[in-house]
């Protein structure tokens, strides 16, 4: 898209997205751009049919993307819209919990999104912290990757399993990274069956970070050498 500050940006397993935004006074943007981390190119998606706005914030559920809040030079919103993934396709959910506003912070832990913090109409700065939970007809309710996945024993000392549960993630190529504390990947493989081993390696004690990614799935846990 065109050069633009404050957007916002997600990611949903290995791409990225960034819509919205502004650029100068009064260039307020709609559009909404997904990034394919394999081959790195940038595609256009349905455009956010909320009002377009800057300093708003996106978080993602699942293999929903969520864009809501922020402001024109009119108007502050607490709005929230959902795009599916599947239909790329855009809802209005919910409205946040809070009063209108920009420049907040948003995120997503498992099946939960969370607003908080910002700037609302007056420009009284706020410090209120909001749990979205979506509804079982217009967004996600299938389980993640990472509550699929399991390694055991954690802690371990020479070997662990690494377990895939559900067989809908069965017989999927994924690619194993195991990095350190400091981000460096100290081992990589790739899991073709639902069970695999990890092997110690000569690592030393320490905690690590298993990343695991396929196609459209990804996730991480955190696992430690005794």
């Amino acid at each position: 898209g065109t050069a633009r500050g404050v957007a916002v940006g997600f990611s949903m397993g290995n791409k990225g997205y960034i819509g919205t935004g502004m650029y100068g006074s009064t260039n307020y943007f709609q559009d909404f751009w997904e990034w394919d981390q394999a081959s790195d190119v940038w595609t256009q998606k349905a455009n956010f049919i909320g009002a377009a706005r800057g300093d708003a914030v996106g978080f993602s559920i699942g293999t929903k993307g969520y864009i809501g809040t922020g402001a024109d030079p009119g108007n502050y919103y607490n709005d929230l819209w959902e795009w599916n993934k599947a239909t790329n396709a855009w809802t209005q959910v919910a409205n946040f919990g809070g009063s209108t506003r920009d420049c907040s912070v948003g995120f997503s832990i498992g099946t939960k999104g969370y607003i908080g913090t910002g700037e609302d109409a007056i420009n009284n700065w706020e410090k209120d912290f909001w749990e979205y939970t979506p509804d079982s007809t217009s967004s996600i309710n299938e389980p993640t990757l990472e509550s699929l996945i399991s390694i055991s024993p954690n802690p371990f000392s020479s070997t662990a399993v690494i377990e895939i549960k559900d067989s809908g993630f069965r017989n999927k190529d994924f690619k194993m990274q195991m990095y350190n504390v400091n981000g460096e990947v100290v081992l990589q493989s790739q899991i073709l069956t639902p069970k695999s081993l990890i092997e110690r390696s000569g690592l030393p004690a320490g905690v690590y970070f298993i990343h695991l990614s396929s196609k459209d799935q990804s996730a991480t846990k955190k696992i430690i050498i005794q």
